[in-house]
């Protein structure tokens, strides 16, 4: 059976939620360079980004699911009490505890490296 592609996306999130969007509607869906795109951007601008295949006699019915799914998130409007709230003092505390705990994981690193090169270069004790 013949494949065609109904959608293209450059960033993986979005196509993935697509995808799994087609599945759950019972679609057989194939996520092309979804391995590939996820390495690096710029491979990802390289290979036209992450296209979504369905078979021939699906592909009318899976597009306008998509449509579909893009009309209303066109028609979203944020809840503006929401967005106007200040962030929780928590939540940043939070952000400046994960930040220092991946320069602690870097320091050991660097730590780690340099004792192995030393021992390289002068023996062990």
């Amino acid at each position: 059976m013949d494949q065609v592609r109904i959608g293209r996306y450059i960033d993986l999130q979005e196509a993935q939620i697509a995808a799994g969007m087609l599945q759950a509607q019972g679609f057989a869906v194939h996520l092309q360079n979804e391995q590939l795109g996820a390495v690096d951007f710029l491979v990802r601008q390289a290979i036209g980004g992450f296209g979504i295949w369905v078979p021939e006699d699906e592909a009318e019915d899976a597009k306008a699911v998509l449509d579909e799914a893009a009309a209303r998130a066109a028609d979203f409007e944020p809840d503006p009490e929401i967005a106007a709230r200040p962030r929780r003092l928590s939540v940043r505390i939070l952000g400046y505890v994960v930040y220092a705990g991946l320069g602690l994981a870097a320091l050991s690193m660097l730590f780690a490296i340099g004792s192995f090169l030393y021992r390289g270069f002068f023996g062990s004790d």
